[in-house]
């Protein structure tokens, strides 16, 4: 039985060699194609090429330039609140109109009014000469005085109504503004005359003496005692 059993095997065998020989295939490769897992498309066994892998890039095509960076550095700074506006000649900032003054740029300076009496030392603006008085009234001028320091008086001819002194905005040389008030109560004539004068600071006379004349209300007077 043994022996029978080793002559259908060797049999079988010898048909399963004589198939294959007419299939065209050796026994190593009909081995190599009945093992599980392998490569029958490989480049050595003559297959298909293998899968391309999708993460690598192709190296027959052209490779597209990649994306611009939103976040590059190079990318230039925009325009924001802290720039300097940009100046125009004169310091004022270009477009706009410079500030209205309410001055016509054109006009000639204010000029002083002209004095209705003046000497070397004064210049008296207001009240002119003769104007009617009804009241206190006020003495505008200029002086031009050693330490801008004058004096002045007002009398109706009988009695004196008023005395004082008055300080100028500036000392001689240059001419300084003044202004201050006269007191008129108690005047029994119609005629009042208001002098300012300087003190001399060598022997305390009065010097520079300017007068004006002016007319006092009737409404003013008081009956002469």
């Amino acid at each position: 039985m043994l022996k029978l059993w080793r002559m259908k095997t060797v049999g079988l065998t010898a048909l399963v060699l004589l198939m294959l020989a007419a299939a065209g295939c050796s026994p190593a490769q009909t081995a190599d194609s009945d093992q599980p897992g392998t490569n029958q498309g490989s480049a050595g066994n003559g297959g298909d090429d293998p899968a391309p892998n999708p993460d690598e890039p192709s190296t027959g095509e052209p490779q597209p330039d990649p994306k611009p960076n939103d976040t590059d550095t190079n990318t230039p700074p925009q325009s924001g609140d802290n720039e300097q506006p940009e100046l125009a000649p004169g310091g004022e900032p270009a477009g706009e109109e410079p500030a209205d003054n309410g001055k016509d740029p054109d006009s000639a300076p204010d000029e002083a009014p002209a004095p209705v009496a003046e000497n070397e030392a004064f210049r008296i603006f207001e009240p002119a000469e003769g104007t009617t008085i009804d009241s206190n009234f006020v003495v505008k001028g200029q002086a031009r005085v050693f330490e801008a320091a004058f004096s002045y008086t007002f009398e109706d001819g009988h009695e004196m109504l008023d005395e004082g002194h008055v300080m100028a905005s500036v000392g001689a040389p240059e001419w300084g503004d003044f202004e201050f008030t006269v007191d008129v109560s108690g005047a029994s004539s119609n005629t009042g005359t208001l002098t300012i004068y300087e003190i001399s600071a060598k022997d305390g006379s009065k010097v520079h003496q300017l007068t004006t004349t002016v007319t006092l209300d009737a409404k003013l007077l008081q009956p002469a005692p």
